[in-house]
This record gives C-alpha cells, structure tokens and sequence, in this order.
C-alpha cells in the first residue's frame, strides 16, 4: 500500500535550451497495476477530456478517460507534439498520475518518445489554454531510458501542486518508432489517495529532458468569410462569361423559405443560381434555370462555350447506380439528360470532375471497393463521352478509410482530391491528397485540414438550437477576381448543412501547394 506523499524537487533552467534536473522530479511507485478508488480524471468523477491532433477515428479524445484499458479504448496523437488532458471538476491538490499505451499487454508499440506532464490552474482550462499557463512538472524520455514494460501502464508520484487540469504532450522518437504515441487511460490522483499494487524497483534510472513545446494548430491560408443561411450541402461555384454562378443541389424535403421552386426539395432539384454581386452578397442570388430533376450530388465544369453538369439519379441512404450529364451554353435552358455511368460495383454517392491535357478526368464514390466509401477515377476526352470505357484500373483513393464529398482538381501536374475525414464521434473535416498518376496519393500531413469545424458554432439550419457543429464537408472553390472562392457547409452530418463561403489570397493553385509545403522546423523546448 502507497500513501502518496509531498516532497520537494527542483528543476533548474541553464539556458534557452538547456535544462538540468537538480533532484528526480518524479517517482516510479508502480508498475502495471489498476485504478485507484479516488481517481481525479475519470468522467464520473466530472472530468472533461480535451487534446491537440487526434489520430484517425478511432483513438480519440473520449477514449483518454473512459476507464478502460487496452488499445480499443486508447487515445492517439496526430503528430509529434500532440496532447491529451483533463479538466478536473473543480481546482484541488494533485501528487500522483499515471498512464500506459496498452495496460491489457496486447500492443507494445506507440510508447517510446517523450512525455510531457504539465498542470495549470486557469479556469475553463482545455485545448486552448495558451502555453504560458501552463507548468512543467516533468518531462520524461522513454525513448532514452525505457521503463520495465514501456508500454504498460505506470504510475508516477511528484510533488503536490494545486491544478485545475492536466495535460500530457507526446512526442515520439523517430529511431525508436514511426508512430506517434498512444495513451489508454490517464489517471490522476491527490496526495491522500491510497494506493495498492507492488512497489516499484529502484533499478530504472529515468531520463528527463526539457520541456515540450505543443504543435499548434497549423495556421490555414483559407479564411472563413460567413455563413449563408441555407441547409445546402453540394453545392458548386464556377466562372461562366465572367459571371459567377453556383450550381446548387436541393433535396431531403427540407422546404426552405428559399429554396428555388416548390417541387425543389421533394424532386430532388438542381439549380444554377447566379451571383450578379458576387460572394458577399449570396441574398441577392437568381435563379436563373433548373439543371435536372430527380438527381442530385451533382458536379459542374466549364468546357469552352458550354457547362456541363454531372449528377446521380435521386437516390436514398441506400446510393444511386447512375451519373447522368447535362449542358448548357445560357444557364437557363439545359439539354435532356443521358446517362454516362453505369456503378460496376455497389452504389454512386457523389461525383466530381476537373480537366487535363488530355480530356477530362472523373471520380465517382462507391461502396463497391474496399472500405465505404472509396474514390474511383477515369478519364474520357471530352465531357459528352460515356465514362464506363475510361474507367483506370486500380485508380483510386480511400480503400482502406472512410472518405466523402470529394472535389477534383487538376493544377500544376497534380490531380488533388478534397475529401471528408472522419476523425471520431460524429465529426469530420475536410482533408486534401494528391497524386500524378490517380493511383499513388499523398496526403497533406495530418495536422493541415483543407477545412476544420467550428465546435461553438449552434443555431444549424433545421437542427434543434443546443446542436453544435462538428462537420466541414464538401468543399469546392472556384478562382474568381483575383482569389480563390471556396463553398462547403457544416453542421453535423444529420438532416441537412450549414452552407458556408470561404476565400484564399491567390490562386487554386498556390492555395493547394500549401498544404504540401515542407514544414518550417520550430522549437520544441520552452525559453
């Protein structure tokens, strides 16, 4: 049994970058063992997760304090620097914590880096809490000393300090691991708080080093400009004769004071809206014709003189098994449409196009390969050929993840699709990949979504009022006077959207180079 207890210790700062530590500040009292009965961080106990850069859609934040062990239940950071904390329910006095990549023994992997352990008293603590709030208790280097069974869970004492959260910053260490490291529960208790398990041994020496610095959120060159008061999810901008239109689809029978006709939403309606005073002024839109009935999900492009739209026969949760297309050379009046695609494996929920040198290049969603949903792409020499010929083997993107409302584009050699990423708990974000080939992608790193969700953002077209947003979806943009125009919607994946404008300072192209530029090295230790 282990009565935790206060004791001093000191850490003396050398240098900008040099750190010594003048007595151990932490305390290896156990190794293995299960939670104590007073533990300050479980959700029972009123404590609030928070992180920076979740890993995937299945190691989030919920999973840092839900009081189970094991890599099901593990919480993952999305890069180096990443972290994970509690806000307890109210300040008090803290002396222990402890955590593990995998206390049930049945992964080793994800646990030699470096940990940082840190407390703050600010209100309302969380993710955002600025840096300088924070206080260094230790930071520990597995890598360079691992522990007896690294990635099992241990428990650590240190001296007592006041702490409204914690928070743990984690970075891996690249020879001993590609992968960012894993916490499967974090606990925290206070000096009082008995303790059973079998006693540490005193033969690990630890290794401590200076303190890490969080990787911030990487700044967006895309700027949120307002929201548009529509439930719309797809929706596309393009340039047509110097005016700029929006190709809107309408449906789920939402009836929306605004919406086009009276059939809009119960057909399953496309419209093209035209924007005479651009972006900023979207109330003074007209609608100028309707593309097709009994079709949505639908796509536009631009081809010489004409426009031609794309879309899936109206289908339900269930997909479509269609693409058909349509043109026009004035907006208003549309030919009749003629089917392009048939689905060669399971059912079409959404389609996107952009051109190359050699014609134009396509992509259609399916359930038909590997994991719903998956990206497949082809390539026809103009927009009136049917597409199942131009079908490119094994050309797709997603197989093996959830992907969807793709965008198309193809800039400076480069073939980049926007998709949607599910990140965990019923939210997502819009992410970008490229490729020259359509078979072998890249992703922007992990920490530079396309686009984010605004978790504060409430008051969601046909949602109830307390809903926030949790979703940034279907993206697409258009280049228009001078910068670059993106339309995407949010909300939270349920009913309809949240129709949204947002702008870059440039071209598509510059735009999406961005997100693959090689990251300027920052610091890690404090001043």
């Amino acid at each position: 049994m282990f009565r935790l207890l206060a004791f001093s210790a000191t850490v003396l700062a050398l240098g900008p970058a040099t750190w010594a530590v003048a007595q151990a500040p932490l305390e290896l009292i156990e190794i293995g063992g299960m939670f104590g009965s007073e533990n300050l961080a479980t959700a029972a106990a009123g404590a609030v997760p928070f992180s920076l850069n979740d890993y995937g859609e299945h190691h989030t934040i919920d999973k840092l304090n839900d009081g189970k062990y094991g890599n099901p239940s593990t919480w993952i950071g999305g890069a180096e620097g990443s972290f994970a904390g509690v806000r307890f329910a109210q300040r008090g006095e803290i002396a222990a914590i402890a955590f593990g990549r995998d206390n049930a023994g049945t992964f080793a992997d994800r646990c030699l880096g470096r940990y940082c352990i840190q407390y703050t008293q600010a209100e309302n603590a969380g993710a955002g809490t600025p840096d300088d709030q924070w206080r260094t208790i230790a930071t520990i280097d597995y890598a360079a000393s691992p522990p007896p069974h690294p990635a099992g869970r241990h428990l650590f004492r240190f001296p007592t300090v006041s702490a409204t959260a914690v928070r743990v910053i984690t970075d891996r260490d690249e020879k001993a691991g590609p992968h960012a490291l894993g916490i499967d529960e974090l606990e925290v208790y206070g000096p009082s708080e008995t303790i059973a398990g079998k006693a540490a041994q005193n033969t690990w020496k630890p290794v401590f080093t200076a303190p890490l610095r969080p990787r911030q959120p990487w700044p967006s060159p895309i700027e949120k400009r307002g929201y548009l008061g529509s439930p719309l999810v797809e929706v596309t901008p393009l340039l047509f004769q110097g005016e700029l239109y929006l190709l809107e689809c309408w449906r789920s029978k939402w009836n929306w004071p605004d919406q086009p006709s009276d059939t809009a939403t119960s057909r399953s309606e496309m419209w093209m809206a035209h924007l005479p005073e651009g972006p900023e002024h979207y109330g003074k839109r007209k609608y100028v014709g309707r593309v097709m009935q009994d079709h949505t999900l639908g796509t536009a492009i631009v081809w010489d003189d004409r426009v031609y739209v794309f879309a899936v026969t109206a289908h339900s949760s269930n997909g479509g098994r269609e693409v058909s297309m349509t043109w026009s050379t004035d907006m208003e009046h549309w030919s009749d449409p003629v089917k392009v695609l048939d689905s060669p494996a399971g059912s079409i929920f959404n389609v996107a196009v952009t051109r190359d040198e050699h014609g134009m290049v396509f992509l259609w969603e399916t359930n038909g390969y590997g994991r719903p949903f998956t990206m497949c792409y082809g390539r026809v020499g103009k927009p009136t050929e049917p597409w199942n010929p131009g079908i490119i083997q094994d050309a797709r993107y997603g197989m093996d993840k959830y992907t969807g409302g793709p965008a198309l584009y193809h800039e400076g050699g480069w073939y980049y699709t926007l998709y949607l990423e599910a990140l965990g708990g019923g939210r997502y974000e819009t992410r970008i990949t490229r490729s020259k080939d359509l078979k072998d992608w890249h992703d922007a790193p992990k920490g530079r979504p396309f686009l984010a969700f605004d978790p504060t953002r409430t008051g969601l077209p046909l949602r109830p009022e307390q809903v926030k947003e949790c979703n940034a979806s279907d993206a697409e943009l258009c280049y228009y006077k001078g910068r670059t125009v993106v339309y995407f919607t949010g909300s939270d994946q349920q009913v309809g959207g949240d129709l949204q404008w947002a702008t870059h300072d440039g071209t598509p192209r510059e735009l999406m180079e961005l997100f693959f530029a090689e990251e300027a090295a920052r610091p890690r230790e404090e001043p």
